[in-house]
């Protein structure tokens, strides 16, 4: 479905989109790896500097997608066409 919005999108805008869902696709997948590891993973056995870098790379993760997301929703938003305000018979 992402592939047909793409071809009547620009260029820039079928890229950028691409990229876009090929980052949620990694995201996803990678977040189930890791919390399945991390499920199965004796807490006492991370040491405290893994699980603080760890959790250091998460969080600067975290930060670089609130940042993407407040810059998409921060900027002007193109108009659409509306929909009729008349009943159609």
């Amino acid at each position: 479905m992402a592939r047909q919005k793409s071809r009547a999108l620009p260029r820039k805008l079928a890229d950028t989109d691409r990229q876009i869902e090929k980052l949620r696709r990694n995201i996803s997948k990678q977040c189930v790896s890791i919390a399945s590891s991390i499920d199965t993973t004796p807490p006492e056995t991370i040491p405290h500097v893994v699980r603080a870098r760890w959790l250091r790379e998460l969080r600067k993760t975290g930060v670089a997608l609130a940042l993407l997301v407040n810059r998409l929703a921060s900027g002007p938003v193109a108009l659409a066409a509306r929909p009729s305000t008349r009943l159609e018979r």
